[in-house]
């Protein structure tokens, strides 16, 4: 008997520890949200990226940080679109600001939205198909790396990233002067295609006709991801 009733008194304990940090912690986040009004950008910026670090704890900040993706400061914007990925599924709310941020003039807030973009799930593949078909290079690969997390839920993308991979390689200049290939987006592209699994096997010819091109052969990289891509459709419909 007595062990029971020590064992229900720490239980007891343990409830009401849960509870005040629960308290502790939406007082915190209450205190970020009103920092994040602050007038000079360097507690804006803090207060962000405080709550990037809060992951789903941040989640009643929602609404401050979708506010804040358009602070005229851009560390506030970038902390604030990785602080809604970070949220996660609570935060989908956000995903019509977050399409907006990915019009951003700061490449590095670019490249925070597409990735919050990637953890919020199903309702932003529409998005991030949107900017596959731009004629924004930068705008597709990111587009394109984001569904890579997706797995299965991009498998609305499939034609939008078979297109993207099938689409010309914009070129570099190296330091001799030659200009090179940059496969960076046909490697994002594949990568996900492979990730969707079989619901991908539409792209399965153009995968396939990439990896007897003679200039692809040259990206070792691009020709392993691209081998990788076929055998997880391949596999899943065998």
């Amino acid at each position: 008997m007595r062990t029971v009733v020590v064992s229900l008194l720490a239980l007891g304990l343990l409830a009401l520890a849960a509870s005040a940090s629960g308290a502790a912690d939406r007082d915190e986040v209450e205190r970020l949200i009103a920092q994040l009004k602050e007038k000079d950008a360097l507690p804006r910026r803090q207060a962000a990226t405080a709550l990037a670090e809060m992951a789903a704890d941040a989640k009643l900040a929602v609404p401050a940080l979708t506010t804040a993706l358009t602070d005229k400061d851009s560390h506030v914007r970038r902390a604030s679109a990785k602080a809604l990925g970070n949220v996660g599924s609570e935060a989908r709310t956000a995903i019509p600001a977050l399409a907006k941020a990915m019009k951003d003039e700061d490449k590095e807030v670019v490249e925070a939205a597409a990735t919050a973009l990637g953890k919020l799930g199903k309702p932003a593949v529409p998005t991030l198909i949107e900017n596959l078909k731009t004629n924004d290079p930068l705008l597709k690969l990111h587009a394109a790396k984001a569904l890579v997390t997706m797995g299965v839920d991009a498998r609305e993308a499939v034609p939008a990233l078979t297109d993207a991979f099938k689409s010309r390689a914009s070129t570099t200049t190296g330091p001799n002067g030659r200009r090179t290939p940059n496969n960076s987006l046909k490697k994002a592209a594949a990568e996900a295609l492979g990730n969707i699994g079989p619901e991908a096997k539409s792209a399965l010819p153009a995968l396939k006709e990439a990896l007897e091109d003679r200039q692809n052969q040259r990206d070792r990289e691009l020709r392993q991801i691209i081998q990788t891509a076929v055998r997880k459709i391949e596999k899943s419909n065998s």
